[in-house]
């Protein structure tokens, strides 16, 4: 099947009646990403009770009011804050780790199909993370910390397969050790995966992972790490990085921070594989760093992706990972970083990954694609394609190496010599580079930019 055909049909399916109006507002109060977001049926084939639904049309381009949001509850979800789990202290990462293990043991939510064909499919044990009404958002009771249990090897929550976490919005999940190297999620090993949203109701619609506030200036801390893992899905989550824009350093910062979300294989071992991510706003990452990076991944669909500093979408394999392939992407947006989308191959190459609909205001470059590391590897990407991107000028971009680098440089950037088509690239503005690429063209604009995307930038105390 055509690709490009492929992510179009998975994109209007989960735009379809009953689903989200567009992955922008209509995300933060309700609705349902595609057919399983919280939705689902129960095992044995009967229609499930849980799901979240809007009533109404979701906001546009961050503003508008948002509609009446309903929610019934996951059924037989175990609640977080009440389970009783023997030999479980009260340690937040102890004690999710043992909720999520006795869930998983006994499955009762079969997840619906997704359009795409990819993430879980088998019955999951469901864990939900409640609002809890008599605190702020993010703040009070709404505020769990956690940290690295005792031989977590940089792992904090143990999660098994068949497991499915849902996390109330207006939930804020922090990164509570400031001595490790590590991750608060790490798959490896694991099948039929979930990581969702719980009530859509509070606040803008999402849980938060807040990995800046109790972090050392020299650890590195993610969200999740993703390595051998089959069918899974991530989605409704802001991030908050350890860094705020950081613009200086060898390579724009890239000797600080992590990438919040990171998928990779060794070569020996099978990449992350038939999943979904989508619906993950972030902030505050360094130049070299973003939401993610994707060094691995295989049979994959990506929609929905938002960042404020960094890179949205960052195609960067490692020494010694095995590259992307049949991976699908939609709907990017970024501003005020470095590079919206970034295919950079080093030593692995990758094949059949097809990027569509960038958006990108104040970045250093829209797209960039790359050619080998300095390591010298001879990674390419072949039966490559990005397409319908729209990059607009500003002056709060992450440069390369100087601080003083503030304003975009490119819309389109190509170094490699490699099979990949870019098409309708277009830009508006001033750049601070001559011949900055692709085609000028005043409808590509700072407004058309932002339409269809709520502003995910969170204040938080």
């Amino acid at each position: 099947m055509n690709r490009l055909g492929l992510l179009l049909g998975v994109a209007l399916a989960s735009w379809g009646c009953g689903g989200e109006s567009g992955p922008s507002a209509a995300d933060g109060v309700g609705g349902h990403a595609g057919a399983e977001a919280n939705g689902g049926a129960a095992a044995g084939g009967a229609p499930a009770s849980g799901g979240a639904a809007g009533v109404g049309a979701g906001s546009q381009g961050g503003g508008g009011e948002r509609p009446t949001c309903v929610y019934e509850p996951t059924p037989d979800a175990i609640d977080y804050r009440t389970a009783g789990c023997a030999g479980a202290s009260a340690d937040p990462s102890e004690r999710l780790s043992c909720a999520l293990a006795s869930a998983a043991a006994s499955p009762t939510f079969t997840p619906a199909v997704d359009p795409s064909g990819y993430g879980p499919t088998e019955a999951q044990g469901v864990v939900r993370i409640t609002f809890d009404p008599n605190s702020p958002p993010y703040q009070g009771a709404n505020e769990i910390v956690f940290g690295e249990p005792a031989g977590g090897g940089g792992r904090f929550v143990a999660m098994p397969s068949n497991s499915r976490l849902e996390v109330d919005s207006g939930v804020r999940l922090v990164y509570g050790d400031d001595s490790v190297n590590g991750q608060l999620f790490e798959w490896d090993g694991v099948h039929d995966v979930t990581i969702t949203r719980g009530d859509p109701c509070n606040d803008k619609g999402r849980f938060v992972v807040d990995l800046r506030s109790r972090v050392a200036p020299d650890a590195k801390a993610r969200f999740a790490s993703l390595r051998d893992v089959d069918r899974f899905l991530i989605e409704h989550v802001h991030t908050i990085a350890q860094y705020s824009p950081d613009v200086g350093g060898p390579g724009g910062g890239n000797g600080s921070g992590a990438p919040t979300l990171l998928f990779r294989a060794d070569p020996d071992s099978p990449p992350p594989r038939q999943g979904i991510y989508r619906h993950h706003s972030n902030q505050g990452s360094a130049a070299g760093w973003g939401a993610n990076q994707i060094a691995s991944l295989s049979n994959a669909y990506i929609e929905d992706i938002w960042t404020d500093g960094g890179d949205a979408l960052r195609f960067e394999t490692s020494l010694g990972t095995i590259g992307s392939h049949n991976v699908q992407a939609h709907h990017i947006y970024a501003q005020n970083g470095n590079i919206a989308v970034a295919l950079t191959p080093h030593d692995a190459s990758s094949s059949d990954v097809v990027v569509t609909d960038v958006r990108a205001k104040s970045m250093y470059l829209g797209i960039g694609a790359f050619g080998t590391g300095p390591a010298g590897g001879v990674g390419v990407f072949t039966e490559t394609s990005i397409d319908d991107v729209c990059v607009v000028a500003g002056d709060e971009a992450q440069g390369e190496t100087d601080p003083a680098q503030s304003a975009a440089a490119l819309a389109l950037n190509i170094v490699a010599e490699a099979d990949v088509v870019f098409t309708n690239v277009h830009r508006d503005g001033n750049f601070a580079k001559p011949n900055p690429g692709g085609t000028s063209d005043p409808s590509c604009n700072a407004q058309t930019v932002d339409d269809g995307f709520e502003d995910w930038v969170m204040e938080l105390p």
